[in-house]
């Protein structure tokens, strides 16, 4: 189920206003940065959690950096939504300041990692009939190129309908998303460890073209793929 948290380990730089389609986890590991959010400015910080389409921005960014990603219907996204209490972004000024909006241990620069292993724990540990787990098998198995509901219902004798009404139920997600974030996941690290042009990539993860790869990309993550292979070799997927 972690095609639903994309994780990176990577170079901090300055963003302008933009907005992601997920949940984002942002954590300086050296130096203290500065976020603006809806006219208010927080300076100082080490990180936040932020809400979907949330226009955001950054500046004085330097150092290493961990960014997670997660899709917000996900178990690991409810989860973030009820630990935010209803509020819209969440400011951490120490390191321990993100296992303790999430109710667990954890101190030091290590307490990323922790929440991430958390939400992941949560996220894989669901219930999931054969019937789902199929489907999700078959997602993986094909690159999420040839995924398409109707034939994946099909292989598991159900109706598209039940299928989706199923997988929504068990997983917390659409299908449609979690094949997209699939996609988006294969496309990431082709885009970090091939010398593919952009639409090669798109073409091989379903994308359709270059400019549907970037759109989506930049939607769910806030950062667009040109922006990522320059980086390519300071980027760690988590």
């Amino acid at each position: 189920m972690d095609a639903e948290i994309l994780a990176f380990e990577m170079p901090g730089m300055d963003v302008q206003i933009h907005q992601h389609a997920g949940f984002q986890i942002v954590y300086a590991f050296e130096t203290p940065f500065n976020t603006q959010v809806e006219g208010n400015r927080y300076s100082g910080i080490c990180g936040f959690v932020i809400k979907p389409q949330l226009a955001h921005a950054c500046s004085g960014v330097s150092g290493k950096f961990a960014i997670i990603n997660i899709e917000p219907d996900s178990i690991a996204g409810r989860i973030l939504y009820k630990a935010l209490a209803g509020n819209a972004l969440h400011v951490f000024y120490k390191d321990e300041d993100i296992c303790a909006l999430l109710g667990i241990p954890g101190k030091g620069p290590e307490a990323v990692y922790t929440a991430l292993a958390y939400l992941r724990s949560a996220q894989n540990t669901a219930k999931l009939s054969t019937r789902v787990q199929q489907v999700i098998d078959i997602i993986r198995k094909q690159s999420a190129r040839g995924a398409n509901p109707a034939l994946l219902a099909a292989s598991v004798h159900l109706s598209q309908s039940r299928l989706s009404a199923l997988f929504k139920e068990e997983t917390g997600s659409s299908l449609s998303k979690f094949i997209l974030w699939t996609r988006l996941r294969q496309a990431i690290f082709l885009l970090l460890t091939e010398d593919r042009t952009l639409s090669e990539i798109a073409a091989e993860t379903g994308f359709y073209d270059s400019p549907n790869f970037t759109k989506y990309m930049h939607q769910m993550i806030g950062v667009p793929p040109m922006a990522f292979r320059k980086k390519s070799d300071l980027i760690q997927v988590l």
